[in-house]
């Protein structure tokens, strides 16, 4: 076997997905966000062969359904195709979201691509001029739901030079993520591994930095809000008992959320100025077209500006503005978070009607009574909500904002 072998890895691709949870009236916006997953894997293979790679690792989720749409199988075909001709092998393993057992008619993948089985942990010889150079076990996964510790199944043979382990898995029981083959660091370490390709967790990270080395490589394009900063895969140069991964952005569109303190701000220009420098800042941090969520925060007498109407029309001005730069910037959404401007602990000592309201508010929290008021003021609603249907709600925090609502209103409207 060589001494070394030079990789791409990537996983998560979920060609065919919906982008969610984002409304946009821009043109521009839709149509970046309807190419954005096959331009992802066209910048993987363009990395494979720019870089010379000895091959390509999907780590499973290459779609993100288990009938996936012709448009996307036809994508994919082409990817691989034009990695075959290059003469750079495929290895992949199949996920959660595009299992075994999945149907995949519109897609006749050629030679160079391996998809490891779902009966049994795979051991291939990747062979270079005739001769192997590493060894690489892969796992598919039969169905979408396994909940065995498949990382367990993983051996590495006496004969490897450089073994590698492919797997779809959720490593370390990470919350938000569904737990399927899960496993722990300790598993994968047992396995005698020199770089473990794994999938599933969509934001990248280095799980570890030591033999074996363990990387999420994330999903090369970002599928929602919740999925922020750079996406993209890994390139890898692993050798016996050691292994480097260089992350590597391949994403067209990126989502980012931001915090911006108005604590200071008195007026609407003030409010415009805030957020047109918070888009340049995240602009100067992007090499793409960003689609941004705004999160208001602090206390600021220009409160009352930044609700209803006022706010709407100052966001589609701020937004069209951007949108004209390069590369654009898209306000997808603003949260006003902000309090009243005002010393609520000088409040608690008023001797009158606001006194009494802030003193009330805060011993109902202190004596952990915020839950049984909420509920009783919400009864007539929610007995009209089906059960299933019910929002989940935090009393103390709902039973703060009402505070600083009805403050806004009694100490503004009184000046």
């Amino acid at each position: 076997m060589s001494d070394s072998v030079r990789f791409v890895h990537a996983a998560d691709l979920h060609l065919g997905a919906p982008f969610k949870r984002v409304q946009a009236a821009d043109s521009r916006v839709s149509d970046a966000l309807l190419v954005a997953g096959t331009l992802a894997l066209g910048r993987i293979v363009d990395l494979c062969i720019d870089r010379d790679v000895d091959f390509l690792l999907l780590a499973g989720d290459v779609f993100d359904s288990a009938t996936p749409h012709p448009s996307a199988q036809h994508a994919f075909r082409r990817a691989m195709e034009e990695l075959n001709t290059a003469g750079i092998p495929v290895y992949m393993t199949r996920g959660n979201h595009d299992p075994g057992d999945g149907r995949y008619d519109w897609i006749d993948l050629p030679d160079n691509v391996r998809v490891f089985s779902s009966a049994q942990v795979e051991r291939v010889l990747h062979e270079r001029e005739g001769r192997a150079s590493c060894a690489i076990h892969g796992w598919s996964f039969p169905s979408r739901e396994v909940l065995d510790n498949v990382a367990k199944r993983f051996r590495r043979d006496p004969g490897d030079q450089i073994a590698i382990g492919v797997l779809h898995a959720n490593v370390g029981d990470r919350e938000g993520w569904d737990p399927y083959a899960p496993c722990s660091v300790v598993d994968l370490r047992d396995a005698g591994m020199d770089y473990w390709a794994l999938g599933h967790i969509h934001l990248p990270e280095v799980v570890s930095a030591e033999t074996p080395v363990v990387v999420y490589p994330g999903s090369p394009q970002g599928l929602d809000p919740g999925e922020s900063g750079e996406h993209g895969c890994f390139l890898v140069e692993a050798g016996p008992g050691n292994a480097t991964a260089e992350f590597v952005p391949t994403a067209s569109v990126r989502w980012e959320t931001v915090e911006v303190d108005m604590s200071d701000v008195f007026d609407a220009q003030g409010v415009r100025r805030r957020i047109m420098s918070s888009c340049q800042e995240i602009r100067e941090g992007s090499a793409c077209p960003v689609i941004l969520r705004i999160e208001l925060a602090g206390r600021t007498a220009a409160r009352r500006l930044l609700t209803g109407a006022d706010l709407t029309a100052l966001v589609e001005d701020v937004t069209a503005e951007q949108m004209e730069r390069s590369p654009w910037v898209w306000i997808d959404r603003v949260t006003n978070h902000t309090r009243p401007a005002m010393d609520v602990g000088a409040l608690l000592s008023d001797p009158g009607f606001v006194g009494d309201l802030m003193r009330d508010v805060q011993e109902m929290i202190d004596a952990g009574q915020a839950a049984s008021f909420v509920q009783e003021a919400l009864e007539s609603y929610l007995s009209k909500v089906p059960t299933e249907a019910q929002p989940d709600i935090d009393a103390e925090s709902l039973l703060i904002a009402a505070r600083d609502a009805a403050l806004d209103l009694l100490v503004q409207g009184g000046e």
